[in-house]
């Protein structure tokens, strides 16, 4: 359990924020549109995807430069 939240915590010190450009290996390229830290997850509009996607913040989600 101390892992676990370990873990988690060390997720929200290398939060994303709203508007961040990202890349998922899977959706593409996309933009950040909410932070849910008591979801421990993100709000993504991807380019290919018409709907915006939950993704956790554990997800490998690589910051794109501006």
């Amino acid at each position: 359990m101390i892992t676990y939240d370990e873990k988690r915590l060390e997720n929200m010190r290398t939060l994303l924020s709203v508007g961040d450009r990202v890349h998922h290996k899977t959706f593409g390229d996309g933009t950040i549109t909410l932070v849910n830290s008591n979801a421990f997850c993100y709000m993504v509009k991807f380019d290919s995807v018409e709907t915006e996607r939950s993704i956790q913040f554990s997800a490998k989600l690589e910051k794109l430069n501006d």
